[in-house]
């Protein structure tokens, strides 16, 4: 499938009720409909790929739909979007193909955590300033991060279903991955934010102060030996080399 041939084009369209359906518009639209009287394991699968590929479809212009101001038109667009794209996989989902399965499930995820970098990224008001512009990414942040947590929750049941004793699956790891980095970044320590730096010179010492400190770093190094030693059992030679008991 590509986007010159995306899979819709293969599929029937809707028709409305009590008017004749047109003949199938290509050999896998007419695999489905015996599928339909006649379903098997094997047109399980072949739906699964398809409903898949569906998804992948839409997920195009999900993706391409920018959030610009004002919010408050573009989000309930791209949320549309979503929508009918998160149906789409979990159908696929629902028809219990193992590979499909996790491939829709993977993706599902993907476009949860999507919608919160596109809030995060999204188009900031031209008058705001400061305070008031630092406030509304606040909420933007806050908003983004439920997504973001919906996405990983997805992925989260995606690793459970990994059989230790099977074939590794190409979904099951992009999932692990993909929930790695995020929970990485976000628990990412950064030591200024939580302790700001205070510029200030250095307290002059004299060398009576300078002795003092060297005598306790000297008794405190010592303890700490000491410690160690019993805690190992290890006892330095004469040449600072330690011994095993």
């Amino acid at each position: 499938m590509t986007a010159e041939h995306p899979v819709s084009s293969l599929l029937a369209k809707p028709v409305a009720k009590g008017r004749p359906a047109p003949p199938p518009p290509s050999h896998v639209a007419a695999y489905l409909k015996l599928s339909d009287a006649h379903p098997t394991p094997a047109a399980r699968a072949v739906r699964a790929q398809v409903q898949f590929l569906r998804g992948e479809e839409k997920a195009v212009a999900y993706k391409a739909l920018r959030l610009g101001q004002p919010l408050a038109k573009s989000i309930p667009a791209k949320q549309k979007l979503l929508d009918s794209l998160l149906v789409c996989y979990r159908k696929g989902v629902d028809l219990g193909v193992p590979e499909w399965a996790h491939a829709s499930a993977f993706r599902i995820g993907e476009s949860l955590v999507a919608f919160g970098e596109a809030l995060e990224k999204s188009e900031r008001p031209a008058d705001l300033k400061g305070d008031d512009l630092r406030a509304y990414e606040d909420v933007l942040l806050e908003q983004s991060r439920t997504f973001h947590e919906r996405g990983e929750d997805v992925w989260t049941e995606l690793l459970r279903k990994r059989d230790p004793k099977g074939p590794d699956d190409p979904w099951i790891a992009q999932a692990q991955e993909a929930l790695w980095q995020g929970l990485g970044s976000r628990f990412y320590f950064k030591p200024e934010t939580e302790f700001p730096l205070i510029g200030g010179a250095p307290e002059k010492r004299g060398p009576a102060d300078s002795a003092t400190s060297d005598r306790d770093s000297t008794r405190a190094e010592r303890g700490k030996v000491s410690s160690l030693e019993h805690a190992t059992g290890a006892r330095p030679d004469a040449q600072g080399r330690r011994s095993e008991p």
